[in-house]
C-alpha cells in the first residue's frame, strides 16, 4: 500500500486542529492559575499532550470507531428490480445514410503506480532542521565546556551544594567557563551549574545567593527535560504556526516558577531582582555566549514583567512531592488520548505505520501468482449441485454432505485507476500487461444474457476479459486494503455475498437487478383480428421486450489439497448501455389499408470477465483483476476555466475468502 497526497492532508489537518486544540486550551487556563508554577505545569502539561497525540496519530493507536471490522462484512442489500415498462428505443437519426454506431472504448495506458511521498520527506527535512536549530546553543556550550571550563573554587562549590540541600537536589557539579555573563544550569542526568570568571566581582553575597537558588530551581524541577521534550515535540509540528509561540511561553513560565526559590533566603526576591536589572544591562552588549543568560533569550519586557513580580507580590517556593507534579501530566495524558484514540469522522483510518510496516510482495511474481499459462474457464454447474443466491433469496446451501465443505466469501470492488494507484494495486500486478483490455463486439455467448432470446441477433455485447490475473494476499493485507478502500469513500464494494459448497462442486453466485429490454419488432396485419374483416385495418407493430438480469454472476469451483483449497474462478458482470443507433436499418410493414416504417431495437450491453485460480491457505484471500471499462464526461467551462474532457476508468476486482470448513 502507498499514501496518496489525500492521506498526507487528512493528517496534517487531523493534527494541525489537535494541536491548536490543546494549545488554545492552556492559553485559557495557565494565566488564570495564580502561581508561576501552576502556569509552567499547565504549559508543560501541553507539550505532553502534543507529543501524545502526535505519536499516537503517527503510530496507528487510533481506535477503529465506526470502521467496520474486515472479518464481520455488512449484509449486502438485496438488489431491487428496475422498472419492466417496456421502454421503446430512441429515434433514428436524422442522417438516414450514417451507419450503426455503438460505444467503442477509447484506449488509455494506466498511469505508472508511484507513492506520494514528498511531504512526508518534506516534514522529516523540517523535523531534522528544527531540532539541529534547537540544539545548536547545546552544542555550542558543549564545545565551550570541553575545551575551556575548569571546576569552581572551593567556597563557590561549597555554597552551591549548601543550598542545593534546600532545594532536594542529592549532588550538583559547579563549574567556571571564561567569556560567561551569567550562570547557567543544564544536565539531564547530572545536574551542573556553570558560573562566569568574576561572578563574586559583579554581585555581592546576597546575590549570588539568589541566583544559584534560580538556577538550581530549574534543576529541582528538572527543567532541561522538560525543555528537550518541548523541543522535541515542537521540531515535529515546526510547520504550525503556534508551537514557536507555545514553547516562549513555557520557557517564561520556566524563568518565572524558578524566581520563587529565591524566597528561601531572607530578602530573597529584592536581591534578585537587583541582579536580573544587572544582567538585563549585561546581556545587551554582543558576547559569544549571550544566548546563556540566566533570564533567558527574549524581549526584554518578559524582564520587566519578572521584575515587577519579585517586587510586588514575591510567591514562596513550594517543593512539591515528586508524585504530586506527575498528577497533572497523568491527566494531561488521559485527555491527549481521549483526544487522539477515538476515531472522529474525517480522521485517516491507515496510518502512516501502516504503509510503514505493511509488508510488500515482491515485484517478482510470489508462488501464489498465477500469470502465465491462464486456467481453463469452470464449466458450467450442474443444476442439481449449484448453490445460488439471488436477489430475492439468501443464498442456500449445498445439500449434499459428501466430502469436506467450505463457506466462501465473495467481494466485487469496482475501484479506479486513480485509487488503484493510490491504493498499489497497479504495483501489485506490475507482472500484468498493461496494455488496455481488448473489447470484443459480438452477440450474446451462450452463458451471457439474451443468449436464448429469439432476438438475440438484435443484442450486441461489448465483451472484454482477463485470464490468469491473480495474487494470494494474508489477511493483514486484505483489511489494510478494505480500511484504505473505505478511507477513500469511493463505494467501492459493490456486494459482499457467501455461499458454501463441496469440494470439487461448483457454485454459482448471482445478485441481479431485473430490467426489461426491448429486444425485437413483430409485425402483423392484425386484420384477422377485428369483427368485420371488410372494414380498413391499418398495420400493427408489437416491441417484443425481455426480461434480463443485470449483476455480478460468479462460479466457483473449491478442491481440497491438504490444509489449502485451490481456487477457479469464473467470474462475470453485465451492464446495459442503451439502444444503438439502428440507421437504415428499418422495418416497413405495408397492408392494402397502409404502411407503417417501425424501428429495429438493438440494444447494447457490457460483459466483463475475469477468470483465474489460486491456491489459497487459513488465513488467506485470492485477489483477481478483471477488466476495466471507461466512461467520458464533459465538464462546463468558466470564465476562468476552459471545458474539459475527463477519462475515467473504472476496473473489476474480484476478493475470494474461505472464512470456514468442514471436514467430511
Amino acid at each position: 500500500m502507498n499514501p496518496d497526497l489525500a492521506f498526507w492532508t487528512r493528517t496534517l489537518a487531523t493534527l494541525a486542529l489537535e494541536t491548536a486544540a490543546v494549545l488554545t486550551l492552556a492559553a485559557i487556563v495557565a494565566p488564570r492559575l495564580p502561581a508561576a508554577r501552576h502556569q509552567r505545569t499547565a504549559w508543560l502539561a501541553a507539550f505532553w499532550a502534543l507529543w501524545l497525540v502526535t505519536a499516537s496519530e503517527l503510530a496507528g493507536l487510533r481506535l477503529p470507531g465506526t470502521t467496520p471490522t474486515p472479518s464481520h462484512p455488512q449484509p449486502t442489500p438485496p438488489a431491487r428490480a428496475s422498472n419492466t415498462t417496456p421502454t421503446p428505443p430512441p429515434p433514428p437519426s436524422s442522417n438516414p445514410q450514417s451507419p450503426p454506431t455503438a460505444p467503442t472504448p477509447t484506449p488509455t495506458h494506466p498511469a505508472k503506480p508511484h507513492a506520494t511521498w514528498w511531504p512526508g520527506f518534506l516534514w522529516l527535512a523540517g523535523t531534522a532542521a528544527a531540532l539541529a536549530w534547537r540544539t545548536r546553543n547545546h552544542l555550542r556550550l558543549a564545545a565551550l565546556h570541553r575545551h575551556h571550563a575548569h571546576p569552581a573554587p572551593a567556597a563557590w562549590s561549597a555554597r552551591t551544594r549548601e543550598l542545593a540541600e534546600h532545594l532536594g537536589i542529592p549532588q550538583v557539579t559547579t563549574r567556571v567557563l571564561p567569556g560567561l555573563k551569567s550562570p547557567i544550569a543544564f544536565g539531564l542526568l547530572s545536574p551542573a551549574i556553570t558560573l562566569p570568571v568574576d561572578f563574586s566581582d559583579r554581585f555581592d553575597a546576597a546575590q549570588q545567593d539568589a541566583i544559584l537558588l534560580h538556577e538550581l530551581a530549574h534543576l529541582a524541577r528538572r527543567d532541561p527535560l522538560a525543555l528537550l521534550l518541548a523541543d522535541i515535540t515542537g521540531a515535529l509540528l515546526w510547520w504550525h504556526p503556534g508551537i514557536a509561540w507555545a514553547r516562549r511561553q513555557l520557557v517564561a513560565s520556566m524563568e518565572s516558577a524558578a524566581d520563587e526559590a529565591s524566597s528561601l533566603i531572607p530578602d530573597g526576591p529584592a536581591r534578585l531582582a537587583e541582579s536580573l536589572l544587572r544582567l538585563g544591562h549585561d546581556l545587551t552588549t554582543p558576547a559569544p555566549t549571550r544566548a546563556l543568560g540566566a533570564a533567558g533569550p527574549g524581549p526584554r519586557s518578559q524582564l520587566a514583567r519578572r521584575i515587577h513580580a519579585l517586587i510586588a507580590k514575591p510567591t514562596p517556593w513550594h517543593h512539591a512531592h515528586p508524585a504530586a507534579r506527575s498528577l497533572p501530566l497523568l491527566a494531561a495524558s488521559c485527555a491527549a488520548l481521549a483526544v487522539a484514540l477515538p476515531a472522529w469522522p474525517g480522521t485517516p483510518r491507515v496510518p502512516l505505520a501502516t504503509y510503514l510496516t505493511t509488508p510488500h510482495p515482491s515485484p517478482t511474481p510470489p508462488p501464489q501468482t498465477h500469470a502465465a499459462a491462464p486456467p481453463t474457464p469452470a464449466p458450467a454447474p450442474p443444476t442439481n449441485t449449484t448453490a445460488t443466491a439471488t436477489a430475492a433469496a439468501n443464498p442456500t446451501t449445498n445439500t449434499s454432505t459428501n466430502g469436506p465443505t467450505v463457506t466462501l466469501e465473495v467481494k466485487v470492488l469496482e475501484i479506479t485507476d486513480h485509487d488503484s494507484n493510490s491504493l498499489g494495486l497497479d504495483w501489485l500486478f506490475g507482472h500484468a500487461s498493461t496494455a488496455p483490455d481488448p473489447v470484443q463486439m459480438d452477440h450474446p455467448a451462450p452463458d451471457e444474457p439474451a443468449a436464448n432470446s429469439p432476438n438475440a441477433a438484435n443484442v450486441r455485447i461489448d465483451r472484454s476479459q482477463v485470464q490468469g490475473q491473480s495474487v494470494v494476499l494474508h489477511e493483514h493485507q486484505i483489511n489494510a486494503l478494505l480500511l484504505r478502500l473505505q478511507d477513500l469513500g469511493n463505494g467501492a464494494i459493490t456486494a459482499r455475498p457467501r455461499i458454501q459448497t463441496l469440494s470439487g462442486r461448483a457454485a454459482e453466485i448471482s445478485i441481479h437487478n431485473l430490467r426489461t429490454l426491448v429486444t425485437g419488432v413483430e409485425t402483423n396485419p392484425a386484420a384477422h383480428l377485428k369483427p368485420d374483416p371488410s372494414q380498413p385495418s391499418p398495420p400493427v407493430v408489437n416491441y417484443m421486450t425481455e426480461t434480463v438480469g443485470f449483476g455480478p454472476t460468479i462460479a466457483i469451483i473449491p478442491t481440497r489439497e491438504t490444509d489449502a483449497w485451490r481456487i477457479h474462478l469464473h467470474g462475470m458482470i453485465t451492464e446495459f448501455l442503451g439502444y444503438d443507433d439502428p440507421g437504415p436499418a428499418k422495418l416497413e410493414v405495408s397492408t392494402p389499408d397502409g404502411s407503417l416504417t417501425a424501428q429495429l431495437p438493438l440494444p447494447r450491453l457490457r460483459v466483463r470477465k475475469a477468470i483465474a485460480e489460486g491456491l489459497v491457505a487459513p488465513g488467506q484471500s485470492l485477489l483477481v483483476r478483471g477488466p476495466a471499462h471507461e466512461s467520458t464526461e464533459r465538464t462546463r467551462g468558466s470564465w476562468f476555466r476552459a471545458p474539459q474532457t475527463i477519462i475515467k476508468r473504472v476496473r473489476l476486482y474480484l476478493i475470494v475468502t474461505p472464512i470456514a470448513q468442514t471436514d467430511a
